[in-house]
C-alpha cells in the first residue's frame, strides 16, 4: 500500500504548494473554452442518462461555467439558478438565455462555491468537475448541502484519483499522468464518501455508476465519481 499511496501523492502533486485558481484563471480558461461543445465528455449521454433523474422543480448549478448544463434543465421545466467564480463566464451564460423560452426560469449569477449567491432551498444541488479545484472541499459541500430541501440531493462528479487507469500504470511501473494545475484536490470515492457520511444531520450517500465517458460496474474504479447525498434517510432517486 506504500508503494501505491507514493504513486498517488505523484499523480496528484501533493506537497506541491499550488493555490486555489480564482476568477481570473477561470475567466481566461473559458474564453479559450467557449466552444469546447464536448466539455462534459458528451452531452448527449447525460441528457439521456443522467440529467432527468434530477430535474426537479428548482434546481442549483455550482460552477456553472457559460451554462450548457443550466439550459439543459430549465428544457426539462425546471427553475434553475447557476453560479461561477467567472464573471466572464457568467455573461455568456445570460447571453444563452437571452431572448429564449428560458429567460426568466433560467438564472445566473456570480458567486464563489464557498457562499452560493443566494438563501433559497432547491430540489437538486449540483457541482460538476467543482469540488476538484477547491482547497477546503469539505467547507463547499457542506455550503452546497445547506442549500437542499429535505428530500433533496446534492450531486457531486468529480475526476476519480482511484480509477483504474492509475492501478495500471502502478502495476506496470509507468509514470502517471498529471492532473492539471487546477485540480488541487483530486477525490476517491473513500475521501469523498467520507466527507459527505461527516455532513450534519440524517443523510444517504450514494455512489452510482457513471456513464461518462464509459461506465464501469465497480463505482470506485470509475473514471469519474458520480456522489448522489440525499438530505434525509430516505433514498427517492432510481
Amino acid at each position: 500500500m506504500s508503494e501505491y499511496t507514493d504513486f498517488l501523492k505523484k499523480y496528484l502533486n501533493i506537497g506541491l504548494t499550488r493555490p486555489e485558481p480564482g476568477a481570473d484563471f477561470y475567466d481566461k480558461d473559458w474564453q479559450k473554452n467557449i466552444n469546447d461543445t464536448n466539455q462534459f465528455g458528451n452531452i448527449d449521454k447525460w441528457k439521456a442518462a443522467f440529467l432527468p433523474n434530477y430535474a426537479s422543480r428548482g434546481v442549483l448549478e455550482v460552477g456553472c461555467g457559460v451554462g450548457r448544463l443550466s439550459v439543459e434543465f430549465a428544457k426539462m421545466g425546471c427553475d434553475v439558478l447557476g453560479f461561477d467564480i467567472s464573471p466572464w463566464a457568467i455573461e455568456q451564460a445570460k447571453k444563452r438565455v437571452k431572448g429564449t423560452p428560458y429567460e426568466e426560469s433560467c438564472q445566473f449569477e456570480v458567486g464563489d462555491a464557498y457562499n452560493p449567491p443566494t438563501k433559497e432551498l432547491f430540489d437538486t444541488v449540483m457541482a460538476i468537475d467543482v469540488i476538484e479545484h477547491l482547497e477546503r472541499p469539505f467547507d463547499a459541500m457542506k455550503a452546497w448541502y445547506d442549500r437542499l430541501r429535505v428530500n433533496g440531493h446534492l450531486i457531486i462528479f468529480t475526476p476519480n484519483a482511484f480509477k483504474e487507469e492509475v492501478l495500471l500504470r502502478m502495476s506496470l511501473g509507468v509514470e502517471p499522468e498529471i492532473e492539471p494545475t487546477a485540480h488541487i484536490n483530486m477525490q476517491t470515492i473513500w475521501s469523498l464518501g467520507t466527507m459527505a457520511n461527516s455532513l450534519p444531520g440524517e443523510k444517504t450517500v450514494r455512489f452510482h455508476p457513471c456513464p461518462i465517458p464509459s461506465e464501469v460496474s465497480n463505482p470506485a474504479l470509475n473514471v469519474f465519481l458520480l456522489c448522489d447525498i440525499q438530505k434525509g434517510g430516505f433514498y427517492a432517486k432510481g
